[in-house]
């Protein structure tokens, strides 16, 4: 019995879901102008050459979110995987393996 329950149950919310999938998408919010946006694809493409790249403003900053503060940055003392996964980003090896083979390939020393 609970399987047919669940099986019912389960299919229902299938069901629902492509349900809430087709169904139609919104309209565009008006500008300040009180007209409608126009879809990206009704736009006509702009016939003019590429620009350089903008310059850029400012130092570039990668902000990674982690699950708990880093307690020990010593490899030998590392209790957890935010101390790892900030260690292996901080900290370069001096060996590494040579790319699609077990050989090991100098990084950082040089003989």
């Amino acid at each position: 019995m609970k399987k047919h329950i669940f099986a019912a149950l389960s299919l229902l919310l299938i069901a629902t879901m492509v349900l809430v999938a087709c169904g139609p998408t919104p309209a565009p919010e008006p500008t300040q102008s009180g007209e409608a946006a126009a879809p990206a694809a009704t736009q006509p493409a702009a016939e003019s050459e590429p620009t350089a790249a903008p310059a850029a403003e400012g130092p570039k900053i990668l902000r990674v979110r982690l699950y708990g503060d880093i307690q020990n940055l010593d490899p030998a003392f590392q209790i957890s995987e935010n101390d790892t996964v900030v260690a292996n980003a901080v900290m370069d090896g001096l060996v590494r393996y040579c790319p699609n083979s077990y050989d090991i390939c100098l990084s950082l020393i040089h003989i």
